[in-house]
């Protein structure tokens, strides 16, 4: 797979509010401003297995429109452009401006927003995963490329009692699982792909994933 350009600056991952009702406001803000696959799609184009096309180097030519709170998060969170924090906050409350910035989703550059980070939505779900871009400073954790939609999109969600996610990454197939699945277990061998995922957990407000430590 060919990534776009190689960086040695260090990123840290996001941090995980103490108030699980803070943590919330991410979501329920990304879900008002109706940041769905489906509206990304409509920017982007898709691929012909029906995922959405986020990387630049494969999609249409996408003209953002500065008044649509969709754009405005797809500048931010997926192309990593700087957005005038103003011009977010016409989309958005201040209590998520301030929670971006707490969980370390965004930085404040003057009257500016900038991430080094990338958000998706994901069948319903945010995920949030580094930059697709080689770092060499940091044991990245992989962004949502067309395969973890596909992959997530044929798993028949089928009701079980336990399932087990091995490699989690992000975490983004144990927080999928969770919708049919009364308990999961994630394992990583990075520490850092583990606090991903754990921070995908809380912002989306699962609460039945057990995350491990381990290799295969």
């Amino acid at each position: 797979m060919t990534l776009i350009a190689t960086t040695s600056e260090p990123v840290s991952p996001p941090k995980i509010l103490a108030d699980p009702l803070r943590m919330s406001i991410l979501a329920d803000e990304l879900t008002r401003c109706e940041y769905t696959l489906s509206s990304c799609a409509r920017r982007f184009g898709v691929f012909p297995r029906l995922c959405v096309n986020f990387w630049p180097m494969l999609r249409r030519k996408w003209e953002p429109n500065e008044n649509d709170p969709v754009d405005c998060l797809l500048q931010l969170f997926i192309d990593g452009r700087e957005v005038p924090t103003d011009r977010l906050r016409q989309h958005v409350s201040s209590a998520f401006v301030d929670t971006i910035l707490e969980t370390r989703l965004a930085e404040k550059h003057g009257s500016f927003l900038h991430s080094k980070l990338c958000l998706f939505p994901c069948y319903g779900k945010f995920i949030v995963t580094d930059r697709a871009c080689k770092n060499t400073s940091i044991n990245q954790v992989m962004w949502l490329w067309g395969e973890s939609y596909i992959l997530g999109g044929l798993v028949k969600r089928n009701p079980r009692k336990r399932a087990i996610d091995l490699g989690t990454g992000s975490g983004v197939h144990a927080i999928l699982a969770n919708e049919h699945c009364q308990s999961v277990v994630c394992v990583d061998i990075s520490p850092r792909a583990l606090e991903f995922a754990r921070f995908n957990g809380a912002m989306n407000g699962i609460g039945n994933i057990e995350f491990l430590l381990s290799d295969l």
